[in-house]
């Protein structure tokens, strides 16, 4: 049996979406985050005219952390310069990437700030 609130909304789907969008952020901002040991790059094609999606996940957890549009060495750079503090950069221990070459060379160019044992 369907929701009361999905069945008033079943005509309104952007509704619907809108209040499953607001619970997620709510659900975002209350949550302890598990911190980032094990980094993961890959791509999700997405079609003839947006082509690819960037997609930077926890390995651990196995949940999703970063989309981005294209999949450009920028694109994941990107992901190092706004999401990431030096501190997360550090407690990195492993990361498994594609080796599409602009990941694999925004990565080398990564090396130095992520920890090294």
């Amino acid at each position: 049996m369907r929701h009361p609130l999905r069945r008033a909304a079943a005509c309104r789907p952007r509704l619907e979406s809108a209040i499953d969008i607001r619970y997620l952020e709510r659900w975002e901002q209350g949550r302890r985050k598990p911190a980032l040991k094990q980094l993961g790059v890959d791509e999700i094609y997405r079609g003839k005219h947006d082509k690819f999606l960037t997609v930077v996940s926890n390995l651990e957890t196995g949940e999703p952390l970063w989309f981005g549009k294209d999949r450009k060495k920028e694109t994941l750079d990107e992901f190092f310069k706004t999401e990431l503090r030096s501190g997360q950069r550090k407690a990195i221990s492993a990361a498994c990437v594609d080796m599409w070459e602009p990941f694999r060379l925004s990565m080398a160019a990564k090396r130095s700030l992520l920890r090294s044992d």
